[in-house]
């Protein structure tokens, strides 16, 4: 979709289509699925916070003619939205990786098929910790450790 404004609210429908389904299915029964699904959540989460970042949305941009205050009240708000958005996704995509994980203990390895979508995963969960705005500085960093903590095991799964 070339016009962003109808490409988010496809996005955001198919969020509040698919999120419910995660609550029904079991993911024991259906792990692949559930697996698939939870991470086109956050995938598609994560889009709309890139749209909304990059200022593709209406709502993003400012307008033209806003004093200083309504400008500062306005990113205020962006930024909350944006981190709004980036907690749901990490919240996203932490669930479909632990989903990975047996009786809480994150694995050696992962099967081969979902070895590239398990690393992704996790890069993309580090990315969005880093991306937080209007923190405290205590947050930001714990944030930024976190993130670094996740790039460190990626890292060391390679080898």
């Amino acid at each position: 979709e070339l016009d962003h404004k109808r490409a988010a609210a496809m996005m955001k429908r198919r969020t509040r289509m698919l999120s419910p389904l995660l609550d029904i299915l079991n993911p024991k029964v259906y792990i692949n699925f559930w697996r698939q699904l939870s991470y086109e959540v956050a995938e598609v989460t994560q889009q709309l916070y890139e749209l909304r970042k990059d200022g593709k949305l209406p709502e993003a941009h400012s307008a033209l003619g806003i004093d200083d205050d309504e400008e500062d009240h306005h990113s205020v708000k962006v930024a909350a939205r944006l981190n709004e958005l980036a907690r749901s996704a990490l919240k996203d995509f932490t669930t479909f990786i632990e989903s990975y994980h047996e009786r809480g203990v994150v694995p050696d390895k992962v099967d081969d098929d979902n070895t590239r979508v398990y690393l992704t995963a996790r890069l993309n969960r580090a990315r969005l910790r880093t991306k937080m705005r209007g923190l405290s500085r205590e947050e930001s960093i714990e944030d930024h450790k976190l993130a670094l903590r996740e790039y460190e095991w990626i890292m060391d799964y390679g080898k």
